[in-house]
């Protein structure tokens, strides 16, 4: 019988530094027996940190030691928005009557707070040790789908801005971008597999808006076209293209901070070897005339794409941390069939409803410790043999899973010695097969079976 350990608490305690700015750590090191007058004396006023050219945002550097303090002499704190891996946090002016102001408002928003990000997904196995299995209090990740929607409109925000769109002109996009997950279904994308044609977020971005009854009030504040707005949600057009970037750029940072902060991996090396591998937003020019998007600087996209590619390949598609990932589709699309919740009910509650609806109707299998171990898994090459291996088990079978692989992004387009091509014809094919070799890594027909593990 293996040994049971609460898996909570292992590697809790964060890597020095991890996420932070480089020249950060460096002058921490340096004058780390004086912090504390340190701090107070390098202290900056937030005013200087103020853009006209997006006023609501500022950019707060990630590399000053000192303390930042508003108007009103208080220390900037817990309204900053942590963005890793970058040079700078974020911080939206609360004085401001802007359309983040307005954003953070809706109750259909707010909503987004009391939704995990990963929900049910396990952070990668932390050792190789067969001895042992582990257990974690779920969700084990907390951050939530309004921190992200909310990074990836602040991201739409400062890159028209910087590329020298009005306010006017860019708050219907950065809307978009920051609604893009406003229908996002009670326990994420674990529900929408229920039902996918009918609890996707993309499908159902308008239904949400209708029924917040805000439609007309966006048309005519912000000049928000709804339908078109779905368009660029569902990728459409070149502010779809954009929408869809920032959304990557958003779960790519805090996702693999997160996972870097409880997991020895590759996604931890490669953020401690590329601490700044964010600022690749920097690097996003928009052609209006060409109505083009593209990367100034192609290394910093590659670096990119890469530790996209290994999120995946370590955790999001990994077949460990995905092991309980179908525990709420099963016991919610029991109740969604039998019509005990609906379409309305996952598109307008949270995780703490969902949870409470499946503790009354599966008291004796409904549960907020996990353990992934509870599952063991098989991966074949192809359907044939995935389905011959789950007859031979049985009533064992817990579920299938098939998966595709994910987009490698190095269709993106880049300014290259003047030129304006794809990512891959511009880099090495060295560079290119690496890529295309983690996306082969995760493809694969998979098979989850109950285990023989004992509590």
């Amino acid at each position: 019988m293996k040994k049971q350990t609460d898996c909570s608490r292992l590697n809790s305690q964060p890597p020095p530094f991890f996420g932070s700015h480089p020249k950060f750590v460096d002058e921490y090191k340096k004058n780390s027996k004086c912090l504390i007058d340190i701090y107070l004396a390098n202290g900056a006023k937030l005013d200087q940190f103020f853009s006209e050219i997006h006023p609501e945002i500022y950019l707060l550097p990630r590399d000053i030691l000192g303390q930042i303090s508003d108007q009103y002499g208080g220390i900037v704190g817990l309204e900053r928005i942590n963005f890793p891996f970058s040079s700078y946090d974020f911080l939206i002016d609360e004085d401001a009557d802007g359309v983040f102001d307005y954003i953070k408002s809706l109750s259909s928003f707010f909503r987004l707070g009391r939704i995990p990000q990963l929900c049910y997904l396990s952070p990668p196995r932390p050792t190789d040790d067969k001895n042992f299995s582990f257990w974690y209090c779920a969700p084990l990740f907390t951050h939530t789908r309004w921190l992200h929607s909310l990074i990836a409109g602040v991201l739409a925000e400062v890159i028209l801005a910087r590329n020298d769109f009005s306010i006017q002109e860019r708050t219907p996009i950065v809307l978009a971008a920051a609604f893009h997950d406003i229908a996002m279904p009670a326990g994420g994308d674990s529900i929408v597999r229920i039902d996918k044609e009918n609890l996707h977020e993309e499908n159902n971005f308008l239904w949400t808006l209708k029924h917040e009854g805000i439609i007309e009030e966006l048309e005519k504040r912000f000049c928000f076209d709804a339908a078109k707005a779905a368009g660029w949600v569902c990728g459409q057009g070149m502010f779809g293209k954009l929408i869809d970037i920032v959304d990557k750029m958003s779960y790519v940072a805090i996702d693999c901070y997160y996972v870097g902060l409880c997991h020895q991996g590759l996604i931890r090396k490669y953020c401690q070897k590329y601490p700044l591998v964010m600022d690749v937003w920097q690097d996003i020019r928009i052609d209006q005339e060409t109505q083009q998007i593209y990367f100034t600087n192609p290394e910093r996209l590659y670096r990119f794409l890469l530790l996209r590619a290994y999120e995946h390949s370590e955790f999001l598609l990994n077949p460990y941390s995905r092991a309980l990932d179908f525990y709420l589709t099963k016991m919610t699309k029991v109740l969604y069939d039998k019509g005990l919740v609906n379409k309305e009910d996952l598109l307008t509650q949270d995780n703490f409803w969902l949870e409470r609806q499946l503790q009354q109707h599966f008291p004796e299998t409904f549960k907020t410790i996990i353990c992934p171990d509870e599952l063991s898994w098989k991966k074949f090459a192809t359907e044939e043999e995935q389905l011959s291996f789950s007859k031979k088990i049985g009533d064992r079978l817990d579920h299938l899973d098939k998966i595709k692989g994910f987009t490698t992004g190095l269709s993106w387009l880049v300014e290259s010695n003047g030129k304006i091509m794809s990512l891959s014809d511009a880099i090495e094919q060295s560079m290119v097969k690496k890529m295309e070799d983690v996306v082969e890594s995760t493809k694969g027909y998979f098979v989850y079976y109950t285990s023989k593990i004992k509590k």
